[in-house]
């Protein structure tokens, strides 16, 4: 029976180490905030951070529940036998791993309020690149159309050709002088 509480005993630090590991690492992964400058990559971004919170860490809060699970029946079966209680080396904790399941927590929120807000700033950039690239259309349209009216003036040697011209001319710099002050 002794031998059976240094086996669990042996687990748990296994599986305590091993856990605090894995909570180290996707903390410092979290708290990457180098985000892809695209709706395509930051999408992909967020697509793997859901897995992350869909699918690998709801494995790893049931290993930290197995793990509490662990060393209170260490401690039962030490109380049944008469032994001290087991208390792990310092760091080896359940409030150890506690603390460090708060910091996870907190990387993961604040990952999650940084992707929205990349999300949301490269949507505005979006709508602002796409109003920029109508507005340029719309210029480079007009200027085609006012170069076939001057084109169209050379050609006119008549007199009332001349006077239409004239007034095509007037209308221009009044168009022009009104896009002057375009936004």
């Amino acid at each position: 029976m002794l031998k059976n509480i240094d086996d669990m005993e042996k687990q748990y630090l296994k599986l305590f180490s091993d856990l605090l590991t894995w909570m180290r690492l996707k903390t410092r992964e979290l708290n990457n905030r180098v985000f892809p400058n695209s709706l395509t990559g930051i999408n992909q971004h967020l697509h793997k951070f859901n897995v992350y919170r869909n699918e690998e860490k709801p494995l790893k809060y049931k290993e930290r529940g197995e793990l509490h699970m662990l060393f209170h029946s260490i401690n039962v079966k030490c109380f049944a036998n008469n032994r001290i209680p087991f208390y792990p080396p310092e760091g080896h904790l359940i409030k150890n791993l506690e603390a460090e399941w708060d910091v996870l927590d907190k990387a993961e929120r604040d990952l999650e309020r940084a992707i929205v807000k990349e999300f949301l700033r490269l949507e505005s950039l979006e709508r602002v690149a796409e109003r920029f690239s109508r507005k340029e259309r719309l210029r480079k349209a007009w200027l085609e159309d006012m170069w076939e009216i001057v084109e169209d003036q050379e050609k006119c040697r008549e007199s009332l050709s001349v006077l239409a011209a004239y007034q095509r001319n007037e209308a221009i710099l009044l168009d022009v002088q009104a896009r002057v002050s375009w936004p």
